[in-house]
């Protein structure tokens, strides 16, 4: 009889620790705030200024100047990432790109979203403020096309696991050394 009931009560223990495991790791599971199910989460990177020209213009004296903001959606096997940028005017610029392409304001938008885009680690660059570029950007914007030589954002270190995943994966191009392991890490935690 004792027997029995000592079967059952490891048993029941095996059971409530299986459930508070189960438990665990659906709230690990669980999206950040505001972030949809099934989108890809991203990582944003600090805000960067930007200053760019028009593309049609022949005397290339127009500059374009703006707000741009990164989020990284993937790390990719040959050093390189991917994600979007997101592009903010300021009213003077969509002043001036409407007079320049003499269409009414109302029809430049005032954000635009390049995605997917490639995206590189500065030469050298490590923690605790990691670089990255994105070089070459065309935009369309209504009428007008605006060419974005090179665009520099910081990823500032911080205690979050996934930046520190950053750091290492930067660490690890810096001194050529493995870092498959790295990037699938990166990647399981931005889906």
């Amino acid at each position: 009889m004792t027997r029995r009931i000592t079967i059952v009560m490891i048993f029941l223990i095996l059971f409530a620790g299986f459930i508070v495991r189960t438990a665990i790791v659906d709230s690990r599971m669980v999206s950040r705030p505001g972030q949809e199910q099934g989108q890809k989460q991203g990582l944003t990177a600090s805000a960067a200024t930007f200053v760019g020209s028009l593309e049609s213009d022949p005397d290339r004296g127009t500059t374009i100047t703006g707000r741009a903001v990164l989020i990284i959606t993937s790390a990719n096997e040959d050093d390189t990432m991917t994600g979007r940028i997101q592009i903010q005017f300021d009213e003077a610029t969509r002043e001036l790109m409407a007079r320049q392409g003499k269409t009414a304001q109302e029809s430049i938008p005032a954000a635009v979203t390049i995605d997917p885009v490639s995206l590189f680690f500065r030469k050298g660059t490590s923690c605790p403020d990691i670089r990255i570029e994105a070089k070459n950007l065309r935009v369309e914007t209504g009428p007008k096309m605006i060419r974005i030589n090179d665009l520099t954002f910081r990823l500032i270190e911080t205690p979050d696991p996934l930046i520190q995943l950053f750091c290492a994966l930067a660490r690890q191009i810096n001194v050529d050394r493995h870092r498959l392991g790295i990037i699938r890490a990166i990647n399981r935690t931005l889906i």
